[in-house]
This record gives structure tokens, sequence and C-alpha cells, in this order.
């Protein structure tokens, strides 16, 4: 258990992109952005649940880790997987995941690209366009727009509500 589970989430996407860019400046630079970026908004939270949790609050801060699991985090790791349901499992989530998916494919695509291409050339064609990148793109492609397209029919039956 920890207090901000989103943010680690965002955190393990996040480095995970990172990894993905190959940059290996931006992966030591990464968890200073992050907590110059997330720092201020969980400091504001905790202030929040401090005043509208005065009692119980400062002894589940004590117990319970801010971000990263601690040694004692997963003890009841067993119960937590005995209630998970792929039914519960939302379409905004799976629309999420694949757009993550399509991000990484991207990524790797760019990286794939003889870098004269990226700098000196922008009209690519399919015969100076390296074969890997360009499937690697028509999957990025692929997996974004069925992202999208699972969150039409939510869309539309939100608006009639």
């Amino acid at each position: 258990t920890i207090r901000h589970p989103y943010y680690l989430a965002n955190y393990l996407v996040d480095t995970a992109f990172c990894l993905l860019s190959g940059n290996i400046l931006l992966l030591v630079l990464y968890p200073f952005l992050f907590f110059w970026a997330y720092g201020p908004t969980m400091a504001n939270e905790e202030r929040f649940l401090l005043g509208a949790h005065p009692d119980e609050f400062p002894r589940h801060a004590e117990a319970v880790p801010q971000i990263f699991p601690g040694p004692t985090s997963n003890r009841n790791m067993e119960e937590i997987l005995n209630d998970y349901s792929l039914n519960r499992v939302s379409k905004k989530e799976i629309a999420r995941i694949l757009r993550f998916l399509s991000v990484a494919a991207w990524i790797v695509a760019l990286r794939l690209l003889p870098t004269e291409y990226i700098w000196t050339n922008f009209s690519f064609t399919p015969t100076i366009f390296p074969t890997p990148a360009l499937l690697l793109t028509g999957l990025g492609l692929l997996l974004y727009g069925t992202g999208f397209c699972i969150l039409i029919p939510g869309r539309k039956a939100e608006r009639s509500s």
C-alpha cells in the first residue's frame, strides 16, 4: 500500500518512455523532474487530507509510504490479486493503455530512423523510410486509432444522458 498510487503509475510509465527514448541523460534527470513537477501537487493534497482528517492522517502518513512501496507494502498482495477481474477494467483504461503503447511504438520507430532522415529530410517516402520504422509507425497509428474508437460509443452514451 502507498499513499499516491496514481503518481507511482505515472512515474513508472514516464520512466519507461525515458528508457525507450534511449537518452541516458533524460533517464538520469527524470526522477528530479518528476518530483519538481508532482511534488507541489502531492504536498497540497496531503495538506488537504491533514485538514480534513487531522487525527487519522498523521498516523496514516507515518505508516504508509508516499510513492514507492516499502518492505511492508506488499503484505496484502495476495488479497489484492484475488479481487482482480478483467471485468473491472474500463474502456477508458483500455484506451489509455493502447495510447501508451502507440507512443512507445512511435518512439522506437524514431530510434530506428537514421539520424540524417530525422534532421535533414522531412519528406519521407516509403522508398527511403526504413521498413521496421514504417511498420512501427503504422502499428502506433493502429493502436492509437483503436484506443480512440473504443471510447466513441461511450461518448455517445454520455451525451444522451
